[in-house]
């Protein structure tokens, strides 16, 4: 990782503006994890404007600026256990935030939103970042690992999520 435990990334690496996505990873809290823990960050925090996922009171929370849902869904994160998550943005139809995840091979779906983004990144100081907030990356750190980082700029479906178990 860069300084300050976050990988800092070239702001064309993830997909931006309202297109669809895949964002998934492995991680492992180091301990209780709160809204302070950003997992990843793109974007230029204006309302809608950014892709953060975060780790309130151990669950699969999302920061959106303005668009947040924090606490939302099943509490997924115990100490020092690996967990695989994807936050989904579907433009198709209702634009949707969902979240799935999965410790033991069987993919649980834990919540959607409807929910309206544009990260496009003009005009801010928008970074993209694995392990930190998209405005403040050394100020918000994941407080764990992270493997695996993956996006897509596109959708993934269940059955694409579930080869990934033995990767």
């Amino acid at each position: 990782p860069d300084s300050g435990g976050y990988i800092t990334l070239p702001s064309g690496t993830a997909p931006a503006g309202t297109a669809a996505r895949t964002t998934t990873f492995w991680y492992k809290p180091e301990g209780s994890i709160d809204s302070g823990n950003y997992l990843f960050g793109f974007g230029y925090c204006s309302t809608g404007g950014t892709w953060n996922a975060r780790g309130t009171d151990q669950c699969m929370s999302f920061m959106g600026c303005s668009r947040d849902h924090d606490r939302d869904g099943a509490k997924i994160y115990s100490t020092q256990e690996w967990v695989r998550v994807w936050y989904i943005y579907d433009k198709a139809g209702n634009a949707t935030l969902e979240t799935y995840y999965t410790y033991d091979g069987t993919i649980h779906h834990n919540y959607s939103h409807e929910l309206s983004l544009d990260t496009t990144m003009s005009g801010g100081s928008g970074t993209c970042s694995i392990g930190a907030h998209a405005n403040d990356p050394s100020n918000n750190s994941a407080f764990g690992l992270i493997r695996d980082f993956r996006m897509y700029s596109r959708v993934l479906n269940q059955h694409e999520m579930a080869l990934m178990w033995d990767d």
